[in-house]
């Protein structure tokens, strides 16, 4: 047979053409070889999109400050370089007061161990840290893609849904063990998902050990289990010897529960349960109705652009309902206070009042078509591995509203791959595949706008959130510069990239269990941040404030703008346009001596 050369390569389109003395069977065996040729390439170029949108989301914040906890697993890579086997061996004054770093973490140790090989080679600057942090933020897109190859018939389409997500963007601009931890959970889910149908005992041994990396990285991975089960219930239809597998995180997490008893004199995973369950008694978080509906709201922030897939997804009378029962709802909430979920009620007379009602109404319908997705691909007849994704997303819902100790970005982030399938699947259902101009044979001009407004939410809003690290980087150089004491003592309150900065420059955080004041000493206390204490006025002075300005319109912490991404504790949104007010940092001189010794808070 002739071969047509382009670029190196035979033209499979020339190449499938009849020839005269060719058999049909012939003809039929070039046909599906160009074809698969044709697939395969298509594949590669899919993953290499993919990896490119990657690094354009995730490239212009390598060099983002760090932000919220990113010290402690940072702190803990650093201490692992001199002792890699006592991972949490060493004190932190995190709270207020020195403890034990295992008392402070509530996360294992996987993703700081991450960091400290990284470290070594890229060291821990912010740009070799964010850099690191590169390879699982593309290996959780590349894994997101090869699961909704499996479950779905658009898996690109799905993945850069997922992909244009705010939460996801956000949370991989951190250095936090959540984009590491996604990884692996999908992975995971992909070798095992795979070994079930192509009974592999290989595959489901290999989806067992990840899932047990994924545990260590993050506790929420233990959740994998009941979730593997059920797929295996699901495909199989029966118990099988496979399903053993799925003792080895089960007695991986036990084991590392005694190990981490006998070596810090409780376990640490189930310190960590403890744990949110006293901060959800401390938070009073409405377990009902009320909670509910703030998780709606906010899981519809983080994944705002899905919104724009409802006309696609619903008739349009459902559609209509969805719409008039998110604008009623959104009224009562903010001038009713319906559900509290705001937490200054603002009058709707007021700019900011239908600033915050628009917020709330965008964020109930995109949560809206989170919840009506799962419950379509559930309900449908056709769908295979409803389980999967139905036990996925309702066990990632539960958990981020009911069990964590707050509502997070960070607890929302395990269902974006699930919600990425869910849309191509609803898709699938509700379009027939007519001819239509595609980009890569799935994005159609139709896809282009949803994941355009997502995409620009998500670059938005994790901007706004590095202006705000940045801010704190910078507030801690100007304070140490300026305003610190010749002999006296400098002393600060707060924590977060604040801390982490300001200890960089040698200035040591406020221990409150053993304070020791002399008359001007200076105490930095940041509004803006957290366990923050101001000193009495008969004891200190306020000497003047350092204020730092925001220039983006957007903020994702700030409890004057109702924007909690890493707590709703600070707001019930989890991020919000609008003008941001500054960060201040009061400088307190003391007027007189002081001492006072307290014991250190109970932890457990």
């Amino acid at each position: 047979m002739g071969k047509v050369m382009h670029g190196g390569s035979m033209d499979p389109t020339i190449a499938a053409q009849p020839r005269a003395h060719e058999s049909p069977t012939a003809n039929r065996e070039a046909q599906r070889s160009a074809a698969t040729a044709t697939s395969v390439r298509l594949l590669w170029q899919h993953r290499a999109v993919l990896v490119l949108a990657t690094l354009f989301v995730t490239v212009p914040f390598l060099g983002k400050p760090l932000h919220i906890d990113d010290p402690l697993f940072v702190w803990s890579a650093q201490h692992l370089q001199s002792d890699p086997v006592d991972f949490y061996g060493f004190n932190v004054n995190w709270f207020g007061y020195s403890a034990p770093m295992s008392d402070m973490m509530k996360n294992p140790p996987l993703a700081s161990y991450y960091i400290a090989a990284a470290a070594t080679l890229l060291g821990f600057g912010e740009v070799g840290l964010h850099t690191a942090q590169l390879l699982p933020t593309i290996a959780a897109v590349l894994g997101t893609f090869e699961l909704a190859r499996l479950l779905c018939r658009r898996p690109f389409l799905a993945t850069l849904v997922a992909l244009t997500t705010p939460v996801f963007v956000i949370c991989a601009s951190t250095l936090m063990c959540d984009v590491p931890f996604l990884a692996l959970w999908v992975w995971s889910l992909v070798c095992w998902h795979r070994g079930l149908h192509e009974e592999r005992q290989g595959l489901l041994l290999a989806g067992a050990v990840l899932a047990t990396l994924a545990a260590l990285t993050k506790y929420f991975g233990m959740c994998l289990v009941p979730l593997m089960l059920l797929d295996a219930i699901d495909v199989r239809r029966k118990a099988t010897w496979g399903m053993l597998w799925l003792l080895v995180p089960v007695l991986a997490m036990l084991a590392f529960e005694r190990v981490t008893e006998s070596m810090y004199g409780f376990g640490l995973v189930s310190d960590a349960q403890s744990y949110a369950s006293r901060a959800n008694e401390t938070e009073g978080a409405p377990r009902n109705l009320q909670g509910f509906f703030r998780l709606v709201v906010y899981i519809g922030g983080c994944v705002v652009g899905v919104a724009l897939f409802a006309p696609r997804c619903w008739q349009y009378w459902t559609l209509g309902v969805t719409v008039v029962a998110s604008l009623v709802l959104s009224f009562l909430a903010l001038y009713r206070g319906w559900a509290d979920v705001l937490q200054q009620v603002t009058s709707l007379t007021t700019g900011e009042g239908w600033r915050l009602f628009a917020h709330v109404f965008v964020f109930l319908l995109a949560g809206f078509t989170v919840l009506g997705l799962v419950v379509s691909d559930f309900a449908a007849q056709r769908q295979r591995s409803k389980l999967l994704l139905g036990g996925w997303m309702v066990g990632t819902l539960l958990f981020a509203g009911f069990v964590n100790w707050t509502i997070n970005g960070r607890s929302v982030l395990p269902m974006v791959p699930a919600l990425g399938i869910l849309v191509a699947r609803r898709l699938e259902e509700t379009e027939s595949d007519v001819a239509e101009k595609k980009w890569l044979d799935e994005i159609s001009l139709r896809d282009a706008a949803p994941l355009l407004v997502g995409l620009a939410a998500a670059m938005l809003a994790t901007a706004g959130d590095y202006e705000h690290a940045a801010s704190a980087r910078r507030a801690a150089e100007i304070l140490a510069r300026d305003h610190r004491p010749q002999d006296q003592q400098f002393t600060f309150v707060g924590h977060w990239g604040f801390q982490y900065y300001f200890e960089k420059l040698g200035v040591a955080p406020l221990d409150s269990s053993r304070i020791r004041f002399q008359e001007g000493d200076v105490v930095v206390a940041p509004l803006a941040n957290t366990n923050t204490v101001l000193l009495p006025t008969e004891l200190a002075e306020v000497k003047t404030a350092v204020t730092m300005n925001m220039k983006l319109p957007v903020a994702t912490q700030r409890k004057q703008a109702n924007a909690g991404f890493y707590g709703t504790s600070y707001g019930r949104l989890p991020w919000r346009l609008g003008s941001v007010p500054a960060d201040q940092y009061l400088v307190q001189v003391l007027r007189r001596d002081f001492k006072l010794d307290l014991p250190p808070p109970a932890i457990r």
